[in-house]
């Protein structure tokens, strides 16, 4: 022998503790019926060194030769129940894989009877020269074929899953467990079918130590990329260990008083462990399902911006098409006003002028439109310079002051202090806001007076604008400067807004890096609205 038997009995025990400890996880842990099939695999190899190390120790003839017949049923079982999982890895249908099933258990029960009832296939065990050598009987060949095909049949089943699997996590499985079985399954027909039947058992001993590195691979492939957390594995062998540990010690107790102490020791280990294994796992399932769930909200957010991306682009092309014809009309309703196709009665005139401020209105709607799928589609372009902001509201309050007069409104602007108010904005985007607000003003106001504020507060330029208006209802603020919302008092008084106007205004504030607000003690106690942006760097305010 190469290897003395010391150095045998610590790798065969070695193998026996792992085999037997991932066998029972992954019959735990078996959520299928192939794992199940797998696991019962994993037992036969189990079965398979316990026999080997039962074999290698003992000298008695008769408990020998029940180690031996032992060692060809684990193999039976190893073989049988490897099929089995390598024909359902994918998916195991009971109806479809019953003439498998069968076929491959009647093989299974006779060679079970012709090992342990006959000597078709052990004929007995002699002792030579230290040295155990089995002698076959007629019917070992047959076996031999039958492991050897059952063996490539099951390689066969792993090749032909792996050329049809579409799930990446069972690719990944099948690798490793095709490579852990390739190998240490063709290792135990090497040494334990093939060399033996040729009378050479210097290596007999080898095939089921490396029959764990099919039991770990497949360990691996099932724990590493499943649902099996590795934290919950290592939770239940540390547990296992502790408690088999304190059972051996109990079981060595030198009196009866120590026995009874240590059992009782143990049963709280054993019921302390399964305690510490459910808590790990509800931990571990809660962490899994918040991940699902954190996947699924991505998913869902990214179909959402793919939505949001879609109706921006849906409303950029129509706003495009409804402008032109919108121009169009607007041209002619102007020529036929001034007179360009004759006079024009006062009475047409009137509906003229009508339908001119209802297509006004229409294209500042397709206007905002516009803004609003260029700057959700980030193609809004900014021309950033140094501007006079004072001059832009005194020329925005110029346009804006007629309208208020219409209305017999009181309209103020109060002069800033500071002699220039400069900032580096763009001035068309700018403007847009001032005249968004002060026309907001005069438009739910339907008495009293409308007052304008510019000022220097520290770093940044305040705007705002006052008014004695409809107000804003409890709860309205918070959505104010939202997407497509409007007070429920606002859309009754002005029926032709949708909304945009604020919301706009706060992405066009907010790209330049200021802020937007209002303030109001209530409905029909008037509304302030402001916004304040940087002032330009280079600016001493003199």
């Amino acid at each position: 022998m190469f290897v003395q038997l010391p150095v045998i009995n610590a790798l065969l025990g070695i193998s026996f503790l792992t085999t037997g400890i991932l066998s029972t996880l992954l019959l735990i842990r078996s959520r299928v019926i192939s794992s199940t099939f797998l696991s019962i695999t994993s037992y036969g190899a189990t079965l398979w060194i316990l026999a080997m190390l039962v074999f290698m120790n003992v000298d008695n003839p008769l408990i020998v030769i029940i180690a031996t017949k032992t060692l060809y049923i684990a193999g039976a079982v190893v073989i049988t129940g490897f099929i089995y999982f390598s024909n359902g890895f994918i998916s195991f249908d009971l109806k479809k894989n019953l003439k498998l099933i069968s076929g491959m258990f009647v093989l299974f029960l006779i060679s079970l009877f012709y090992i342990i009832f006959t000597d078709k296939v052990i004929d007995g065990v002699e002792f030579l020269n230290g040295e155990k050598i089995v002698n076959f009987g007629d019917f070992y060949y047959v076996y031999g074929i039958y492991i050897i095909l059952g063996a490539f049949l099951g390689y066969y089943y792993l090749i032909k899953s792996f050329g049809s699997v579409k799930d990446k996590l069972k690719e990944r499985q099948l690798i490793y467990i095709g490579l852990g079985t390739i190998f240490s399954i063709t290792c135990g027909l090497l040494f334990d079918i093939i060399l033996p039947f040729t009378g050479n058992f210097s290596f007999y001993w080898l095939g089921p130590v490396l029959t764990t590195i099919f039991v770990i691979s497949i360990s691996y492939a099932i724990f590493k990329h499943h649902l099996f957390n590795i934290k919950v594995i290592t939770t239940e062998i540390f547990s296992i260990f502790i408690s088999v540990a304190v059972l051996v010690d109990a079981l060595i107790a030198d009196s009866r008083l120590e026995l009874i102490l240590k059992l009782g020791i143990f049963v709280i280990v054993a019921i302390f462990s399964i305690l510490l294994i459910r808590g790990v796992i509800n931990e571990v399932s809660s962490r899994e399902k918040i991940t699902r769930m954190a996947r699924s909200l991505k998913r869902a957010n990214v179909e959402l911006q793919k939505l949001d991306k879609a109706k921006s682009e849906f409303i950029s092309i129509a706003s495009h098409q409804l402008r032109t014809p919108l121009s169009i009309i607007k041209g002619f309703i102007s020529m036929i006003l001034e007179g360009f196709y004759g006079s024009v009665s006062d009475q047409a005139k009137d509906k003229l002028e009508k339908s001119l401020e209802s297509n006004e209105r229409l294209i500042k709607l397709v206007d905002h439109l516009l803004d609003l799928s260029h700057m959700e589609g980030g193609k809004m372009k900014f021309e950033f310079s140094k501007i006079s902001l004072i001059k832009l509201v005194e020329s925005s309050v110029e346009e804006l002051e007629l309208q208020a007069y219409k209305k017999k409104l009181k309209f103020v602007y109060h002069l800033p202090k500071a002699k220039e108010i400069f900032v580096r904005a763009d001035e068309e985007k700018i403007r847009q806001v001032v005249i968004n607000l002060i026309d907001n003003a005069i438009k739910y106001t339907a008495k009293g007076k409308i007052e304008i504020f510019l000022k220097k507060v520290g770093d940044k330029a305040v705007f705002s604008v006052k008014d004695t208006g409809i107000g804003i209802e409890r709860g309205g603020i918070k959505h104010l400067f939202d997407k497509f919302i409007r007070g429920k008092k606002v859309a009754r008084i002005w029926t032709e807004g949708v909304g945009l106007g604020l919301y706009i205004a706060r992405l066009i504030i907010e790209t330049h890096h200021g802020q937007i607000g209002v303030k109001s003690k209530g409905e029909n106690k008037g509304s302030e609205f402001w916004f304040k942006i940087p002032i330009f760097k280079n600016d001493k305010g003199k």
